[in-house]
């Protein structure tokens, strides 16, 4: 659980990805909501502040395709695809 806990806490202080609005990239929008699940977890466990603000921030850039529809498949994949390959055993 140390090596784990470590991870997170290594991942959670990367920098966010700039978001190219004219484009859904559900990659980077996938690295920013990684970034938030992380640093809302860490902003729990620890009732850190800081944590919780940098959980915000990459939430603030996550925006959806939801009007054009392009990108449904990845819409619906990313919520498991962020928590299945990054934390595997535990959600």
């Amino acid at each position: 659980m140390a090596t784990l806990y470590k991870g997170l806490q290594e991942e959670a202080i990367g920098d966010l990805t700039p978001i190219d609005t004219t484009d859904w990239d559900a990659k980077d929008h996938g690295k920013n909501g990684e970034l938030a699940a992380i640093n809302a977890f860490l902003a729990w466990i620890n009732n850190d502040e800081n944590a919780a603000q940098r959980a915000l921030d990459a939430m603030a850039t996550l925006e959806s395709n939801w009007d054009d529809h392009t990108q449904w498949a990845s819409i619906f994949a990313c919520p498991h695809l962020c928590f299945t390959t990054r934390l595997p055993g535990i959600f």
